[in-house]
């Protein structure tokens, strides 16, 4: 079973760390949280250390370059967390 992250946390980090834009992708079936981040974000691992910090969680943290199969399941099925939408 897998915890789901509190989003706030995941949101506030992203900012913390300059990310304009985030999503989270919980897959409860093999136990993973994956972020997807800017395109032109470098620090993915510093993002992916603090996470797990404040969450107790592993995240897996990639950006659309990294992994474009990755980016567009996480874009697909993921929530958008950032930047927050009032609609």
């Amino acid at each position: 079973m897998i915890t789901t992250p509190n989003k706030e946390i995941v949101r506030r980090i992203c900012i913390l760390h300059g990310a304009t834009y985030c999503y989270m992708l919980v897959k409860p079936e093999n136990g993973i949280v994956r972020i997807l981040v800017d395109s032109n974000f470098e620090d993915i691992s510093g993002i992916a250390d603090e996470l797990l910090a404040w969450c107790g969680i592993r995240f897996e943290v990639i950006t659309e370059n990294s992994d474009s199969l990755k980016s567009n399941e996480i874009i697909k099925r993921g929530e958008k967390i950032l930047p927050i939408s009032f609609t």
